[in-house]
């Protein structure tokens, strides 16, 4: 039930023409859902079916009516974030926190790992690839970050 790529591409055009003519900035997370192949493959595809659906509404319901919340494919997901405040770092802890609870709920291990890209209307060139290899590498990032603090309890 979410937006796809091509939607995205459509979506983005129009958010960004907002931002130029508003003045203010557009943010991308890049959501992947960290222990999901386990899920998988202990529990069967089924149910990561409806893990991965869970998800999804989880996403779409901890965001801004006026944030577009897309599937990438397989377990990740980008946020687009329009006339953002610089409460991005607010809204990535909020998912991180809530997901444990829906976690829970299911009776699986999973998590998210993050990464954020901001585009400045200032910036006259918008590159929506270099923009989300950008959120792409900081959720590697954080993923990573979460591993090694997990190694370390």
């Amino acid at each position: 039930g979410l937006y796809n790529r091509r939607f995205l591409d459509e979506a983005v055009e129009r958010e960004v023409a907002a931002a130029r003519r508003y003045r203010r900035p557009l943010a991308f997370l890049y959501v992947d859902v960290d222990g999901f192949r386990e899920v998988n493959n202990r529990l069967g595809h089924l149910t990561g079916d409806e893990v991965l659906r869970r998800v999804a509404e989880f996403l779409r319901t901890n965001v801004r009516e006026a944030d577009y919340v897309v599937r990438i494919g397989g377990d990740e997901f980008l946020i687009m974030i329009p006339e953002t405040d610089g409460a991005v770092d607010r809204v990535m802890h909020r998912l991180k926190e809530g997901i444990k609870g829906l976690a829970r709920e299911l009776g699986v291990t999973i998590g998210l790992s993050i990464g954020k890209a901001i585009w400045e209307p200032a910036q006259q060139e918008f590159d929506l690839d270099k923009l989300l290899a950008e959120a792409d590498e900081r959720m590697y990032e954080d993923k990573h970050a979460d591993q090694r603090a997990q190694g370390s309890d």
